[in-house]
């Protein structure tokens, strides 16, 4: 199921330091506690800002039905007038927008909504859609796992009472933190070839600590512990602190940790979890336990997190809400020691609204910049994007309608990086109705703050700046090769061409100049391997491949011959 599409405003500096907006279940009491949650924005909604205190709500959740002869809760359709009246209503994600869904609910008597993601995972972020500016009451989306637990006890009778809004000064005992306010790796993803040692690639580790309650703290500690592939291999815990000056609302604490690094990084997942221990019982413990997580790789840079097959996570697309023409999103990255590798291209994924059509014939720009203006971070005077240099390139265009999934195109010719130097790795549309693919959950704000370091920055009609509101992070991956490989990579390509294309059953690769054995792999778009074997070719340097058992859509059949030369053709399969 597609992601939520938005359009938003370019980023701007600072945050609101004491603000956390919670959705928490207070009776009953067999299911109290904090739930994971998005909620509605005002840049494409007409609803309150929930960062402020006064428009929290705290009160009794239905169930919503709507007006359709089965009654759902869906609600597409109108609902009877005063059904809702004082009341938060529940109902679920699919169908229309959810806009319309909360318009409806509103338009009942609704006081807030809940809606119930119908998908597993955690809740998505929700845009307004074509009635989004009229809804003025707050709407939050929690996960079906969430909604379940809800929905038993409103069809066993219970009363459930739940609280929407900003926690400052809600509870008495109440310390906390949040993905924004804690450090991250400088990647989620990055080839362990460049973390061979010690000091190659340091996680700075560090969060801040609010106390959202109404009560002084006193004697409070944090534990960052972090695990490689589940065994843990790093654990410090604070020295006690409390929260003793000004006023109890207003106080945070800044902790630091030893910065992690390993003198044996292996490939594999590691997970960084700051755990806050608090002397008195808390009354909101949802949020004193944040994990994030950081992948080395055989050859993928990313700074979004990996899904389970390991490409860049899609949570919703993205463009910008003034967009005049072409749109670019990047990554920004530089290395000590990228010399090691070389980028050989890029994951990117699109989406659209449904209203817009498919993305058939669609073409995307993927591009590797080396950055050559000169400054220190984005404080500097000299920032900028006047000295882009296109290192590599190569175009991406759909034969098929694949939206909500992570595709990858080569450049033309790849490159190797250099050691120190500031690159921008870039997909490009046209398009002025596709959004790119971004990761929401990562959050980069803490290590902005103190190293000021570009994350993702965009482009719109060429015109660069330095990314969104919010910092979501963009699901893009850089494809690596080791340098040991640059010579096979950039000098040895031959020219092939394939036959008939569009094809049936079978198809003709004609490799130029070249006769004998090679290994032939062929992937499709999501990068999924569907052919593995060795074929000869002829006199003429032609071989017959069976494409019988492949379905329609478009693949890629990479060639490696013997004599270490390579070629690459896209086919589409057509029956």
């Amino acid at each position: 199921m597609k992601k939520t599409l938005l359009t938003i405003a370019l980023a701007f500096t600072g945050f609101c330091a004491n603000s956390q907006v919670i959705f928490s279940v207070e009776e009953p009491a067999s299911i109290a506690g904090g739930y994971e949650l998005t909620y509605a924005a005002i840049t494409d909604w007409g609803v309150p800002d929930l960062l402020i205190t006064a428009n929290a709500v705290l009160d009794t959740v239905v169930l919503a039905n709507d007006l359709t002869p089965t009654a759902d809760s869906l609600m597409c359709d109108v609902a009877a007038v005063g059904s809702l009246n004082g009341k938060i209503a529940m109902l679920y994600r699919g169908s229309c927008e959810f806009g319309v869904k909360a318009l409806n609910a509103q338009n009942a008597g609704a006081i807030a909504v809940i809606v119930v993601n119908n998908i597993s995972g955690p809740p998505i972020a929700m845009g307004g859609g074509a009635q989004g500016l009229n809804v003025t009451i707050p709407v939050v989306m929690v996960s079906d796992v969430t909604g379940a637990l809800i929905r038993a006890k409103i069809d066993n009778g219970e009363n459930v009472i739940a609280f929407i809004g900003n926690k400052e000064n809600y509870y008495v005992n109440d310390i906390g933190t949040a993905s924004k306010y804690i450090r991250v790796a400088e990647e989620q993803a990055i080839p362990s070839v460049l973390a061979v040692n010690s000091t190659e690639f340091p996680v700075n580790l560090g969060l801040y600590v609010f106390n959202y309650g109404s009560a002084f703290q006193t004697g409070v500690t944090v534990t960052a512990d972090i695990t490689y592939n589940g065994t843990s291999i790093y654990n410090q815990t604070s020295n006690s602190f409390d929260f003793v000056s000004g006023t109890a609302t207003q106080d945070s604490v800044w902790v630091d940790f030893p910065a992690f690094s390993s003198s044996a990084f292996s490939a594999g997942n590691y997970a960084i979890t700051y755990t806050l221990t608090p002397t008195v019982t808390d009354d909101y413990p949802s949020d004193n336990v944040i994990t994030t997580r950081f992948v080395l790789t055989n050859d993928m840079i990313s700074l979004a997190r990996l899904d389970a097959n390991g490409k860049p996570t899609i949570d919703q697309g993205s463009k910008p809400s003034t967009q005049t023409g072409s749109f670019t999103t990047c990554i920004h990255f530089k290395n000590a020691n990228a010399s090691r590798v070389g980028a050989q291209g890029v994951y990117f994924g699109v989406l659209k609204n449904a209203a817009d059509g498919d993305v058939i014939g669609e073409e995307i720009l993927v591009q590797g910049y080396q950055w050559n203006d000169q400054f220190i971070d984005l404080n500097d005077a000299a920032f900028g994007f006047t000295a882009l240099d296109e290192k590599g390139s190569g175009s991406y265009t759909f034969a098929a309608d694949l939206q909500d999934t992570i595709l990858y195109q080569a450049f033309d010719t790849p490159f190797m990086l250099e050691d120190g130097a500031r690159y921008l790795f870039c997909a490009t549309t046209s398009s002025t109705t596709i959004f790119m693919a971004y990761d929401t959950q990562t959050k980069y704000a803490q290590n902005s703050a103190l190293d000021a370091q570009p994350v993702g920055p965009i482009a719109d009609a060429g015109t660069f700046s330095i990314g969104f509101s919010g910092d979501p992070v963009p699901a893009i991956g850089v494809k690596t090769y080791l340098a040991a490989e640059a010579g096979i990579l950039e000098t040895n390509t031959v020219e092939a061409n394939v036959y008939p294309n569009p094809a049936k059953d079978q198809v003709i690769v004609a490799i130029k100049g070249y006769t004998g054995d090679a290994t032939m792999t062929v992937t499709d778009l999501a990068g999924k391997t569907v052919m593995n074997t060795t074929v000869t070719t002829d006199a003429n340097g032609k071989v017959k491949v069976n494409t019988a058992e492949l379905n329609n859509g478009m693949y890629i059949i990479n060639l490696q011959m013997t004599d270490g030369t390579v070629s690459k053709v896209n086919v589409v399969i057509n029956k």
